[in-house]
């Protein structure tokens, strides 16, 4: 065999096993790639030994060097037959003497209180590396070791400058010299992990390879670590390097402005792009706390819901905190954050405007605090519906940030769809989500309770809802015009006791020759009531009293006849007005028997009176009355 050169590969991969990284050009074994092969060349070396050579070096450093110690395995690894005369007779003269090896130079690397934690020797005249402790241990016989960034405390000391990154120590210390802040780690290239990227979280970074396959490997493995928590990051070849050049080789005929404005110029690495979003342990630990909206209640950017039987308190209960954050004020004992609001009135505005009216008066507002009323449904199962609605509040907002987008009722924006069904209520998430990310706003749709009005269900319809939702605020209203607001679900939030609130009854002109009118606002008390007990009716009563509140809200008048001087509506107001909210499953001639049975119950009870074709809720009157004494 006359030339064994050729085998390399093969008998490199004899005694080294397969390769853990491999371009066409060179192949690196071990778990450290601390053995290289060049293919081209035909040589090898050991950066943790600093030795090679060529294929014969290589069988000798691995079967010794005693004369025929080649031709032995040249007859083992490629068979009894095979012969390899060696154009000398004695193979040993191949390999000259090595010279001794001695130190010079050594390294120090510091902890964060400026102490030596370990040093790195660098070994002469063959270019090897070995790590020492304070001790004289090696570090791998310390098990609480801990791989240091090479000059730790002058980065910490410049906590606004950009950290270079390089390869070898003799690179920091020509960078420093000329006034830049440079780091590396020990053990060159592919020894760079997660425990030296924690020290460089929120730093501009800049990572210079040297110029060959491990010297680009090890800055893509770098630049990886720091991918989120680096507040930027630049990789930076230098062009005209020889083979294997390195920062110090370029600065020999370039200068160091040179290098700074190749830097500046440089774009800075994007985040890897994955199929799915990722986040590192340390970004999930950074995110900021929990911002609120209104203290304790609704966060920012979620998905929130408000929701209780028909005539609750809902509307009045969102309208409150719309108009809050609206007014930049307090929603009452809570701090609210103030921005652009978005009222999407599904079921009209009818009543929509005493009840800002009532509210604005109440407490002395003018009315010019920006939030936007959409008065209409918006169907929320349709892309083309969202797309339309979030044009109109860009439009509409002007500079302001959007802080609230409240859905008033999420029944009347499902149109088509069936709440029961978790596929779609799932289309309805999805797009209330989109509004939530685009605006970076919590989103709150109103929605009613079940039949039995357990506020451990959630609201009617499917339970994908719950599972999506921040918070769910349960609304119930008490007899006596009470009103109990508790928080069912928060997830970011410690429990809290319920609010409660006392529904009052205010008059209001709003000009000299339009007629009285009245409207409710909510008074918060400072605990609960003791005769607070929740209403003892039947579904179809708890439905057709609602119906009442509701048809006083959108046709209620003061006739001021002898005795009436309260809030009315025509039976045929509040019968019309039930017909539309469904009392029962059956049809309308069903709902026509259910209201009629309802309404005589609440006139037998006296929870409502009538005369005259009018009809008003007693407890309403009664608050008038008391008001007028």
């Amino acid at each position: 065999m006359d030339d064994l050169d050729a085998h390399i590969e093969a008998i490199a991969r004899h005694f080294w096993g397969d390769a853990t990284r491999e371009t066409p050009e060179e192949a690196r074994f071990g778990s450290r790639f601390s053995k290289s092969l060049d293919k081209k060349n035909k040589r090898w070396f050991d950066h943790e030994t600093g030795k090679g050579g060529n294929v014969i070096n290589l069988i000798q450093e691995y079967r010794g060097d005693k004369p025929g110690a080649v031709s032995e395995f040249v007859a083992e690894f490629f068979g009894e037959d095979t012969t390899y005369t060696p154009q000398h007779a004695d193979v040993s003269d191949l390999r000259a003497p090595d010279a001794p090896q001695k130190i010079v130079a050594t390294y120090e690397y510091e902890n964060a209180e400026g102490a030596c934690a370990y040093r790195v020797h660098r070994m002469g005249p063959r270019k090897t590396f070995w790590q020492q402790l304070p001790d004289g241990r090696k570090p791998k016989d310390d098990p609480n070791f801990t791989p240091l960034p090479f000059h730790l405390p002058r980065i910490l000391a410049n906590p606004d400058a950009a950290v270079w990154i390089v390869e070898g120590e003799k690179d920091v210390l020509l960078l420093e010299s000329h006034g830049l802040v440079a780091t590396c780690n020990h053990g060159g290239a592919g020894a760079w992990d997660e425990r030296h990227a924690q020290w460089l979280i929120g730093r501009n970074v800049v990572i210079l390879p040297d110029n060959d396959a491990a010297g680009r490997d090890h800055a893509q493995k770098v630049a990886a670590s720091l991918y989120g928590k680096a507040a930027a990051i630049k990789l930076v070849e230098l062009a005209g390097l020889d083979e294997k050049g390195d920062v110090s080789d370029w600065l020999e005929s370039n200068s160091i402005d040179a290098l700074k404005s190749i830097v500046r110029a440089s774009i800075p690495l994007q985040r890897v792009q994955t199929p799915l979003p990722v986040m590192s342990m340390q970004e999930v630990v950074e995110m900021p706390p929990v911002e609120w909206l209104i203290e304790d209640w609704i966060s920012e950017e979620s998905l929130n819901m408000i929701y209780g039987a028909s005539g609750s308190g809902k509307t009045f209960l969102a309208l409150s905190m719309l108009c809050a954050i609206a007014h930049g004020r307090r929603w009452y004992e809570q701090g609210a954050k103030r921005g652009c609001c978005v009222l999407v009135a599904g079921e009209g505005v009818g009543g929509l405007r005493k009840r800002l009216i009532a509210y604005h008066q109440e407490h002395n507002l003018p009315f010019d605090a920006p939030l936007i009323v959409i008065p209409q449904a918006v169907n929320l199962m349709q892309a083309e519906d969202i797309d339309a609605l979030i044009e109109t509040i860009e439009i509409m907002r002007g500079d302001l940030p959007v802080k609230m987008i409240c859905i008033d009722t999420l029944a009347r924006s499902m149109s088509g769809a069936e709440e029961d069904k978790s596929k779609e209520m799932g289309v309805a998430i999805q797009h209330m989500d989109r509004l939530r990310t685009h605006f970076k706003a919590a989103v709150v749709p109103v929605h009613h309770t079940g039949k039995d009005n357990d506020p451990s269900r959630f609201g009617r319809g499917s339970s994908a809802l719950i599972g999506a939702l921040d918070a769910a605020i349960f609304v119930a209203k008490h007899d006596e015009g009470l009103v109990e607001v508790s928080v069912r679900k928060q997830k970011d939030g410690e429990e809290k006791p319920p609010l409660w609130f006392k529904a009052r009854q205010v008059a209001f002109q709003r000009a000299w020759h339009d007629d009285p009118e009245t409207s409710l606002v909510l008074d918060l008390l400072e605990e609960k009531p003791k005769t607070a007990k929740p209403r003892s009716l039947s579904p179809a009563q708890t439905r057709v009293m609602d119906a009442l509140r509701e048809a006083l809200i959108k046709h209620g008048r003061t006739p001021h006849r002898e005795g009436i001087n309260w809030i009315c509506c025509t039976e045929d107001q509040w019968r019309d007005t039930a017909m539309q909210m469904t009392i029962s499953e059956s049809g309308a001639d069903a709902d026509r028997k259910a209201f009629a049975r309802a309404a005589k119950s609440l006139l037998s009870k006296r929870l409502v009176e009538k005369r005259e074709g009018l009809v008003w809720e007693v407890e309403m009157a009664r608050n008038v009355e008391n008001a007028e004494i």
